[in-house]
């Protein structure tokens, strides 16, 4: 019991510290969407993508990064880059979830009405019982009875083979067509998984 107690602690204690995160999604109940790497691309994130869009200034790779995973903070508010002035994820005003360009020019711009440090992480037990783990969840302010929802969902794009992140939210209520498509075409995620990163910074820049 002893034994067990000091690796639960150990455990818990990696994961306080750790900085560095990749994602995976969860939906226990959508096998074709459930435990898949998240990768960032053409400033969205998709399900399944093989491998993130980066960019490196050296060409010859020597002083950059791997760029073959993407790197998250563990409230899913910046990429983990070298962009001097960070990489912010963010919500558009249509709720899909996004990131800065990162560069001088760019680092802070988003969109009008976007939303952004909107995600806290919680821990759970996982579907199979097997473990704990700690999954992302949206907070939503416009209605904290439903704290325990995910609101994350998989939606596809038409010609793209893999779904991209969108979280049911928008900031232009007066739209009335936005949410059209949410039942017929997006899927729910339970969260989005959060997994320690093997490297601290993923990318020089996610393009």
């Amino acid at each position: 019991m002893f034994t067990k107690l000091v690796s639960l602690l150990a455990t818990y204690t990696t994961l306080a510290a750790a900085t560095s995160f990749q994602l995976r999604s969860y939906a226990p109940k959508e096998p074709k969407l459930h435990n898949f790497w998240v990768n960032a691309g053409e400033q969205r994130f998709w399900v399944n993508l093989s491998r993130p869009d980066t960019y490196c200034p050296d060409f010859s790779g020597a002083s950059c990064p791997p760029g073959n995973t993407t790197v998250v903070d563990g409230r899913f508010s910046q990429l983990k880059t070298l962009m001097s002035k960070g990489q912010r994820v963010y919500l558009d005003p249509y709720g899909v979830i996004s990131y800065t360009v990162g560069d001088d020019a760019s680092a802070a711009s988003m969109p009008e009405g976007s939303n952004f440090n909107c995600f806290r992480a919680v821990t759970i037990k996982a579907a199979d019982s097997s473990q704990e783990i700690q999954i992302l969840r949206f907070i939503n302010l416009d209605d904290v009875s439903k704290a325990d929802q995910s609101f994350f969902f998989a939606c596809p794009q038409q010609g793209r083979e893999h779904h991209f992140l969108r979280v049911r939210w928008t900031s232009q209520h007066n739209n009335r067509d936005w949410h059209l498509d949410w039942d017929s075409q997006c899927t729910p995620l339970e969260g989005l998984m959060l997994v320690e990163s093997d490297v601290e910074i993923g990318a020089h820049q996610y393009v």
